[in-house]
């Protein structure tokens, strides 16, 4: 062989170690430089700008006060340099006095606060419990026009006398009214998985408690009131997709240094395929477990904070709810399902609702008949079968207590 042949063989495989080593910078620095890239994408196409809701021309803030229940409280509002003034007093004349600020879009459309944390800055002139509360459009539920089908979120919070910093998540505010539960029994699934995305106000109030008294002025300072979306999450993908990125890149050269040696040829294509089999097994029994993933279909939540045992309320509720259309459902029947006795049964419906089994099914029976009566063409005798009647005139004559007019009035 030639010295130029030889030189030539040279440079060849010279080259092709350097094309082969080129293309493994080129891989891993792809694979580092890709979840940092998916991140930046993310954070642009999901990232939402700060909401300024005291300076934000898109929102109006008005008086929020218990008047229209026939209450007395007064709420002022004023402006100035430091941000808003409220000046609130709770009087005599509704039985749970109220007034704060109501803050809504002023088109009156829908907004979202999903993944936001609401932020305030303010200062008080005494030690007082403050409400931050926001309502929901539940999709395929709720009626723009009716707000009693809207459900209500509430969170309590503490305020001292002087300055006061809240950062509270939107997800955390989950204190749904016992009063809207009553009248809204079958929604009680949706509110659990309900997306923040359908919010038509906000507001800020104080209610008659041991702190406050009525007939005492409270001066509420609100320096800032903003809703900021938190981003801590990307930082952890970030670092989770970057190591996994590294130590496949990894994988990848030490199985290529493996492969282009002849003694390991065979020992590397059974590593392969043991490897192949193991990561077959694991995906599968992934699988499996995916498969065995049962969603419960009411999860658990607070309706009635006077409940000594809210696992078995939710239970109870959820049965009524869901079987009511039974013309044979009885307490019984509740209680052997749930795994209560008949009068924790009729203790606990008691406790919550003011009535016993039989008032309360009749109570959810009444709700569902006075809604299909309004919002569709079923004749009065398919009504009253479906939410659990199978005599007309028992039907006729339990509604009449009700609602003081008959089926047929009712409807118009």
């Amino acid at each position: 062989m030639s010295a130029f042949s030889v030189n030539c063989s040279i440079k060849l495989q010279y080259n092709s170690i350097v094309d082969r080593v080129s293309q493994k910078k080129i891989i891993i620095g792809g694979l580092i430089a890709f979840p940092i890239v998916i991140v930046l994408m993310m954070h642009y196409l999901l990232g939402k700008k700060a909401i300024d809701l005291l300076h934000d021309e898109s929102f109006c803030i008005s008086e929020f006060r218990d008047q229209e229940n026939g209450g007395h409280s007064e709420s002022r509002i004023s402006r100035g340099p430091d941000g808003l003034t409220v000046k609130l007093m709770l009087e005599k004349g509704f039985c749970y006095p109220y007034s704060g600020i109501v803050i809504n879009k002023k088109d009156y459309q829908r907004f979202s606060i999903d993944g936001y944390h609401f932020k305030l800055k303010l200062k008080s002139n005494d030690d007082v419990r403050l409400s931050l509360r926001f309502n929901q459009l539940l999709k395929g539920y709720s009626k723009e026009n009716d707000c009693n089908t809207q459900p209500i979120f509430t969170k309590t919070i503490g305020l001292h006398k002087g300055e006061n910093h809240i950062d509270q998540a939107t997800d955390e505010i989950t204190e749904v009214p016992n009063w809207w539960v009553y009248q809204n029994p079958k929604a009680l699934s949706l509110v659990n998985n309900v997306i923040l995305d359908n919010t038509l106000q906000i507001w800020i109030f104080c209610e008659k408690n041991e702190t406050l008294p009525l007939n005492k002025e409270i001066t509420l300072n609100i320096e800032e009131f903003s809703m900021e979306r938190d981003f801590y999450w990307l930082y952890y993908l970030l670092a989770m997709l970057a190591y996994y990125a590294v130590a496949v890149a990894v994988w990848q050269i030490r199985r290529r240094i493996k492969a282009s040696s002849p003694a390991n040829n065979t020992s590397a294509a059974e590593t392969d395929e043991e490897g192949k089999e193991k990561e077959t097994k694991k995906d599968e029994g992934k699988e499996e477990k995916e498969v065995k993933i049962v969603l419960a279909p009411v999860q658990k939540i607070e309706i009635a904070t006077n409940c000594p045992k809210p696992d078995q309320w939710q239970q109870i509720m959820a049965y009524i709810g869901n079987n009511y259309s039974n013309p044979n459902l009885k307490l019984a029947d509740v209680a052997e399902v749930t795994d209560v006795t008949e009068n924790d049964v009729s203790e606990l419906l008691r406790e919550g609702t003011g009535k016993n089994f039989r008032q309360y099914l009749n109570f959810v029976r009444m709700n569902e008949a006075a809604r299909l009566l309004k919002e569709s063409d079923l004749q009065v005798s398919e009504i009253a079968s479906a939410v659990g009647y199978n005599n007309i005139q028992h039907f006729n004559r339990v509604f009449k207590e009700f609602f003081e007019v008959s089926p047929k009035q009712y409807r118009g």
